[in-house]
């Protein structure tokens, strides 16, 4: 009898770690499809965005006089802390290189 009762407590115990992990399972699971809703609602904004930028690149390309103007474009990195390799190939791309320093902004390259 007790070689009996103790394989229905076995057996029982079982069943509530497959319980417990059912119930883990299903958090973890609501958890994702959250974060799934979240990054297509971000896609979605972005794709709004794209659509947005196309509406206005086509408008001013019906704008002749708009692509006939020579245009800077600038870029830049930015970091906490960046290390020289991170700098030394911003500096080859000509890009503006921003780094904290204490509680300020230093420019550590400015592009010519």
């Amino acid at each position: 009898m007790n070689n009996e009762k103790n394989g229905y407590q076995t057996v029982l115990s079982l069943l509530q770690e497959l319980i417990e992990a059912g119930k883990e399972t299903d958090r973890r699971m609501k958890d994702t499809d959250q974060r799934i809703k979240v990054v297509e609602n971000q896609i979605a904004d972005t794709n709004k965005n794209i659509d947005k930028l196309n509406d206005l690149v086509g408008c001013l390309a019906a704008e002749e006089e708009f692509f006939n103007q020579n245009f800077n474009i600038y870029g830049a990195i930015a970091g906490k802390i960046l290390s020289n390799k991170t700098i030394e190939e911003a500096k080859k791309y000509n890009l503006f290189v921003v780094a904290q320093e204490a509680n300020e902004l230093r420019l550590i390259n400015i592009p010519m």
